[in-house]
């Protein structure tokens, strides 16, 4: 069921208004006005009020009065819905609706089409902040928990996503969904291109042919900025240049997705990364999966056939 509680962002319009106020009084510049915002204000619509006020550059004390009632007015019709494992909060009614309702129909429909199963409801709704934006991307969060058996559950979830409309329905979402959907599975930590490899999988398929056309020109043009397939199994942090493990690991996970599906792949996962949390994913591991579940002998041999399938025609469309 979905609510619409009003009374919690009257404190952010109140804030708006003594700001005017305050500025008045302290001669204070709009750039001041941005500085004391981000340090004062609810943290449920700090990127609303960012968004707006960066419109601005440059803002007078003059303009200050007219800004803020435009902002006040802006504010009330920043909404909060809930549903039974979402939080939304967007810049509006009608966007809120729409992004917790797709985010209810993600959830169940990629845990069905990955793991063969909708997911048990969370134990607390995962807030999601929602900005329309011309850039498009996301970024999702959590902790995992230690519990009594030894396992983890993860906690404390976060996410954020923007863009436009179009591309937050069918790509920046279901992304950041599949790296809950996938951490709520497996209770781990999972190897970061096979994570950010099945999230760029459930994107739209414009947005896949240009993470395909990146690839291809990273190869290409700068071969050394590329990691060897053995040292993309064997990550478990980001290195500072990230790219190629998006690139790379979306690639590879759809090279082995394409010979047996999508749960095999995920079973394949299983398999390969018992106890991950708190070690590395070694190649040894890998190694017996890749036998066991594709009949490839080494990693290795996983990018000498991976290398090949990359050649012009070798993949299905």
């Amino acid at each position: 069921m979905l609510s619409n509680p009003r009374s919690w962002y009257s404190q952010a319009v109140l804030y708006t208004s003594a700001f005017t106020g305050l500025c008045a009084q302290t001669e204070s510049s709009g750039q001041e006005l941005k500085s004391v915002l981000e340090k004062e204000s609810s943290p449920l619509v700090l990127p609303i009020l960012r968004s707006q006020l960066s419109s601005t550059p440059g803002l007078s004390n003059a303009a200050l009065p007219a800004r803020t009632k435009e902002l006040e007015g802006n504010l009330a019709q920043v909404t909060r819905i809930e549903t039974a494992n979402f939080l939304i909060t967007a810049e509006s009614r009608s966007l809120a609706e729409t992004i917790a309702t797709l985010a209810e129909s993600h959830r169940k429909s990629i845990a069905t089409e990955w793991l063969g199963q909708e997911l048990p409801q969370w134990p607390e709704p995962c807030p999601i902040q929602v900005t329309l934006a011309h850039d498009n991307y996301g970024d999702t969060s959590y902790e995992l928990q230690e519990q009594e058996d030894g396992s983890f559950k993860p906690t404390a979830w976060e996410c954020k996503i923007h863009g436009s409309l179009e591309r937050l329905q069918d790509s920046v979402l279901p992304h950041e969904l599949v790296h809950m959907i996938l951490a709520s599975h497996f209770q781990q930590r999972i190897p970061r291109w096979a994570d950010e490899g099945i999230a760029l999988s459930v994107e739209h398929a414009s947005v896949q042919q240009k993470i395909q056309d990146k690839l291809a020109k990273l190869l290409t043009d700068s071969p050394e900025r590329s990691l060897s397939v053995k040292r993309l199994l064997t990550l478990k942090d980001y290195p500072t240049d990230f790219m190629p493990v998006y690139l790379e690991g979306y690639s590879v996970a759809n090279f082995l997705i394409e010979k047996q599906g999508k749960r095999y792949f995920v079973n394949f996962l299983e398999a390969s990364m018992p106890g991950a949390y708190r070690n590395s994913f070694p190649s040894p591991r890998w190694e017996r999966s890749l036998q066991q579940y594709y009949g490839i002998e080494s990693v290795e041999e996983l990018e000498i056939q991976w290398r090949a399938w990359l050649q012009p025609g070798k993949q299905e469309n």
